[in-house]
């Protein structure tokens, strides 16, 4: 009872932390200076462990809880009532972390659209070209570039994640200013809303 009721108090305050820790710690997404790329790597992969944990510890919460009501009568259901509380803190924290994301997205708009233009200038074909300086601190990969069948150019920044479930996020260029249905981009990201003009965010 005393482990179960551990593991699902570490897992209550996990898994808050993953409806937006990837915001707070994925390098691209940071918005703690004091993180580091290891840091922020690590901590995404532990808020990742407690969504894939969570459904198990909730099924052992509620085994445990009948199991041991006769014993521990309303004690036996706190390490469920724990993980049911956290589980629905995620909502409104999902709604901080795109308040986050939007607000960090702003703030370097400039940074952003100085990538883009270089990487517009420069691209020929999507096996040559060059990603330029500064995106290190716009994505935690380097930008995705492609073209459409329109000849439309598409540049993808890879910020960071949410959840659960766990879902990537991106902020999408879209040279001609619009998402079509079927193209690429729209069958590689399933969610999209527009920030700005030719500017969207996304995820899968």
């Amino acid at each position: 009872m005393k482990s179960l009721f551990r593991l699902s108090l570490v897992l209550a305050i996990l898994l808050p932390l993953a409806s937006f820790g990837f915001e707070l710690f994925a390098f691209g997404g940071c918005v703690i200076p004091i993180v580091t790329p290891i840091v922020a790597s690590i901590s995404v992969y532990v808020l990742m462990l407690a969504i894939v944990l969570f459904p198990f510890v909730f099924i052992a919460d509620l085994i445990a809880a009948i199991i041991l009501w006769k014993r521990h009568g309303r004690r036996s259901f706190l390490p469920l009532v724990l993980i049911i509380i956290s589980f629905l803190m995620t909502f409104p924290l999902n709604s901080l972390a795109h308040n986050l994301s939007h607000k960090r997205f702003e703030r370097h708009l400039t940074q952003y659209e100085q990538v883009v233009s270089q990487i517009e200038h420069n691209f020929t074909s999507e096996k040559n070209y060059v990603i330029p300086s500064g995106w290190e601190n716009l994505s935690y990969v380097p930008p995705i570039v492609y073209r459409e069948d329109d000849g439309s150019l598409t540049i993808e920044f890879l910020v960071g994640g949410i959840g659960p479930p766990p879902r990537h996020i991106v902020y999408v260029y879209r040279s001609n200013g619009i998402i079509e249905e079927g193209s690429k981009t729209a069958k590689r990201w399933h969610h999209t809303t527009k920030e700005k003009e030719r500017w969207f965010r996304a995820s899968d």
